[in-house]
């Protein structure tokens, strides 16, 4: 299992991928800062309502951020364009039903970088795979001061590599198990950090529904290895 910590940089391999999709490398240029330091754009503003608000559509929209909605409708359509945001109608079969908005994992992970919010405040997402039980699984089991650890390279993998994520070309499994491993073993270094809190009753009934028997052997061998690694430095250290 590789949990080491690489810089980042787009996929040169993402297939069947229109030239736009992968366009926007980084988000502070175009979800930004308007105004004051750290304020979002537009853009920014709505991705961060629709993260957080279930059911969103134009009417909350307006009333959140306070503007027309031709306005909106543009901005909208950008996030959708470059897969941030999904739309679907209450009734497919009648074109005017009322549309509502949903973040993808792409929309998620690029809001959270630029602008981290609590993960308790996210909406249930309507996919339904490895990647957003993950997501549930850290936002039930860790502090709110502890997200960053497990959750940094896998938004970062899922904003560079989301096409080949979703088209299956690359694993999901792996990705939340890299995360875990690494997010682990970054926690373990601070002074506050209570291992009791993952390891308690709740924490371990999800541990064993996200991974599997050889799964969490693998982690405990990885750990395992580590102390003893550890260990042994801590020995030979000339002082």
């Amino acid at each position: 299992m590789m949990v080491s910590r690489m810089p980042r940089r787009r996929t040169s391999e993402i297939k069947d991928v229109p030239p736009y999709a992968e366009a926007i490398t980084n988000l502070t240029d175009w979800l930004g800062t308007e105004g004051k330091p750290g304020d979002p754009t537009l853009q920014g503003k709505i991705l961060r309502h629709l993260c957080t608000t279930a059911n969103a559509n134009y009417k909350t929209l307006t009333k959140e951020i306070g503007r027309d909605r031709i306005t909106i409708l543009q901005s909208i359509e950008s996030l959708i364009k470059y897969r941030y945001v999904e739309k679907e109608r209450d009734n497919p079969q009648k074109e005017k039903s009322k549309l509502t908005f949903l973040p993808t994992l792409k929309g998620v992970a690029g809001l959270w970088q630029e602008f981290p919010f609590d993960l308790k405040q996210m909406i249930k997402l309507k996919k339904e795979d490895e990647i957003t039980r993950y997501l549930e699984f850290v936002r039930d089991i860790f502090k709110l001061e502890e997200h960053q650890r497990p959750m940094l390279s896998l938004f970062d993998d899922i904003k560079y590599n989301y096409m080949n994520l979703e088209k299956g070309y690359a694993s999901k499994r792996k990705l939340i198990k890299d995360s875990f491993a690494t997010g682990i073993l970054e926690l373990a270094q601070r002074r506050d950090y209570d291992a009791t809190r993952l390891f308690n009753e709740k924490g371990v009934e999800r541990l064993k529904k996200l991974y599997s028997k050889e799964e969490l052997n693998e982690f405990k061998e990885l750990f395992v290895r580590t102390k003893q690694n550890l260990t042994t430095v801590i020995g030979r250290f000339p002082v």
